[in-house]
């Protein structure tokens, strides 16, 4: 199975919409110095090796507010040559 800090890590929420998402792209480790469990990100395995966005394959967006996908695109995906992906939840509510 997938291993924490190897193959995956969750950096958590930082508000701040597409400034953060600009921050992110451009270094990452000043954006998130600490990943959900306060483990300073330059320490993790898969983390060493991660700067910036031009350092990253693939980015997966999965929300259904504000920043949501539309944000990635547009301020990541159109400065970057990154791919993106994205996954949205909808909610029915009987009316």
């Amino acid at each position: 199975g997938a291993v924490y800090g190897q193959d995956y890590v969750n950096l958590g929420y930082r508000p701040g919409g597409s400034v953060v998402l600009n921050s992110l792209a451009r270094d990452i480790h000043v954006t998130f110095p600490e990943d959900v469990a306060r483990t300073k990100t330059a320490s993790i395995p898969m983390m060493k090796e991660i700067k910036s966005i031009d350092d990253i394959d693939l980015v997966i967006c999965l929300s259904a507010g504000d920043p949501g996908l539309r944000t990635y695109i547009e301020q990541i995906g159109a400065q970057y040559p990154v791919t993106i992906s994205g996954g949205v939840t909808a909610v029915s509510v009987p009316g």
